[in-house]
């Protein structure tokens, strides 16, 4: 998503503006920050990773799914 919008930005040669979520990261960001954690047991996370994992879990629905599942 957010690479087409960079893409769609550069050919209107515009400049790109990302959606910021509640905690200050963009959505690609907080995948980008997340894909350890999702290795992680939920009891092992810090309060800041609980907190972001409940942004991408709410973004992502599916990841939140693979992720109970694997658990």
């Amino acid at each position: 998503m957010e690479n087409q919008a960079i893409i769609k930005a550069k050919s209107e040669n515009k400049t790109h503006i990302p959606q910021i979520l509640p905690n200050g990261d963009s959505p690609k960001q907080l995948l980008a920050k997340h894909r350890y954690l999702l290795y992680k047991s939920r009891q092992k996370w810090t309060i800041n990773q609980q907190e972001r994992a409940e942004i991408l879990f709410e973004l992502y629905p599916e990841i939140k799914t693979a992720y109970h599942l694997s658990q």
